[in-house]
């Protein structure tokens, strides 16, 4: 991997990659025939509250009213034909992201648990193309998903990203039932230091010296074939990776946030979501005085669920680095597995 020098700048590298209408809803027999709401929580919230994305964690608090949509399965164990045990007993389910605590939803229209069979809950957050119908629309066989190709705002961001949840074989309860999203697309992060002849205030406030940040060669839309029966799996890269299909024809720059930092260790960082895919060539392209330089990569695979990171020194001389091995690490809230930088 190396970095293309154009006219007077550089940027030093260091890498690391890291990362219904209720069809079935008929009130039952029972001992009190008593039916729970269901009430559920994701775990998309931040683990510390003065976190921001630009610490390039997993855990993201979701924006008041952000919508996810849910889908319930019943198992009917009253159903002698295994046939027509599984049954669907919630269509499209619309919540939204409390304004309060990010970690509960909102609704529209309250559902509830039957008295005693279990339900199975699909859960999914994206930017669709497609129309998706309160109470109506049946369980997708395809999503479209679009990331956005200016993710400089929080808002834009998030709405980027694509989550999915599975929890199967929920007993009805007062409780409320947690669910566990997985992110599906992939992550780049990008921290820019000033170097030689530059200083922090020329790239981020300076009008004629302020640095742009963009993502080249990537595609921003994907196919998402959500599954059911991923529940063992999704944990996994080939489980979430079973389901998305990349859209050729979708190629766009990405713009991030110039964020800056003097310590690479603290973290601090721009992000993106981006369409997990295999991108080769220019990548990282930042844009100073009208000049553009860009950080080049060999047949990068960006997985899903996986965070990339990109430490950039900006100096404006002259020269040329070759980066060699790099690390690959679970998006996660755990530190990024670092690569030594260079001298």
């Amino acid at each position: 991997m190396k970095i293309n020098n154009i006219k007077q700048l550089f940027v030093a590298t260091i890498c690391v990659m890291a990362f219904a209408a209720c069809s079935s809803d008929e009130v039952q027999t029972g001992k009190n025939g008593e039916r729970y709401p269901i009430r559920l929580s994701n775990n998309l919230m931040e683990l510390d509250a003065d976190d921001t994305r630009a610490t390039g964690s997993y855990e993201h608090g979701f924006l008041s009213g952000s919508v996810f949509w849910v889908w319930a399965d019943m198992t009917d164990e009253g159903e002698s034909n295994p046939a027509y045990r599984v049954k669907e007993f919630i269509s499209a389910w619309h919540l939204t992201v409390n304004s309060l605590n990010e970690n509960t939803f909102d609704v529209i229209t309250t559902h509830t648990f039957p008295v005693y069979n279990k339900l199975s809950f699909y859960a999914v957050h994206g930017n669709f193309a497609n129309t998706i119908t309160e109470e109506k629309s049946a369980f997708p066989e395809l999503l479209n998903h679009v990331v956005r190709t200016d993710q400089k705002s929080d808002n834009d961001f998030l709405a980027s990203d694509l989550v999915y949840a599975i929890k199967p074989d929920v007993v009805p309860q007062s409780e409320v039932v947690p669910l566990e999203f997985h992110h599906l697309l992939s992550k780049v992060e990008v921290a820019l230091k000033a170097g030689n002849g530059i200083t922090e205030e020329e790239m981020k406030d300076v009008a004629d010296t302020k640095v742009t940040v963009t993502l080249v060669g990537t595609k921003t839309r994907v196919s998402f074939r959500p599954s059911k029966t991923v529940a063992a799996t999704i944990g996994t890269e080939a489980g979430r990776k079973s389901m998305l299909t990349v859209v050729e024809d979708s190629e766009a720059p990405i713009t991030l946030s110039t964020v800056t930092t003097t310590d690479f260790t603290n973290g601090i960082c721009a992000s993106a979501i981006v369409v997990p895919q295999t991108v080769n060539g220019h990548f990282v392209c930042i844009n100073y005085m009208g000049y553009n330089t860009y950080y080049d990569v060999k047949n990068l695979e960006l997985k899903s669920g996986y965070r990339y990171r990109f430490n950039l020194t900006v100096n404006r001389i002259g020269g040329e680095y070759v980066i060699s091995p790099v690390s690959v690490a679970a998006w996660s809230s755990e530190p990024a597995e670092r690569v030594a930088e260079l001298e």
